[in-house]
């Protein structure tokens, strides 16, 4: 597990971790956009939502909480390892999946069945 940090504040923004899925090592990176979280906080009027160091805490709370979600998911076989954190894989420049499929350059296709 690594973290990758904001420059200049020494906050932590994104985690970076592989897995393998069939023997190949895979980059994932899920990031913490606190600030979007602290704007949510903001339009819902919470008392300390202008305090950043607040906003940050709670916002890796929350991370953290997914997390652990997710591992519960995990452990009882429901799904696989890989499988939760999907939209967090990154290429070689560190682009994710996500990131990726909102840009237009990962397409499922239509939908229809294929043959």
């Amino acid at each position: 597990m690594l973290y990758k940090y904001e420059q200049g504040t020494g906050r932590i923004e994104a985690l970076q971790f592989l897995l393998q899925i069939k023997n190949q090592d895979v980059a994932f990176s899920p990031s913490i956009p606190w600030q979007r979280f602290q704007r949510v906080l903001q339009l819902q009027n919470v008392p300390k939502s202008q305090d950043e160091e607040y906003v940050y805490r709670v916002a890796w709370r929350n991370i953290r909480d997914w997390v652990m979600a997710q591992l519960a998911l995990y452990e009882t076989e429901i799904v696989e390892m890989p499988q939760v954190f999907l939209p967090f894989a990154t290429d070689a420049k560190g682009q994710t999946l996500y990131e990726k499929m909102v840009e237009g350059k990962c397409l499922l296709g239509s939908g229809e069945k294929e043959e």
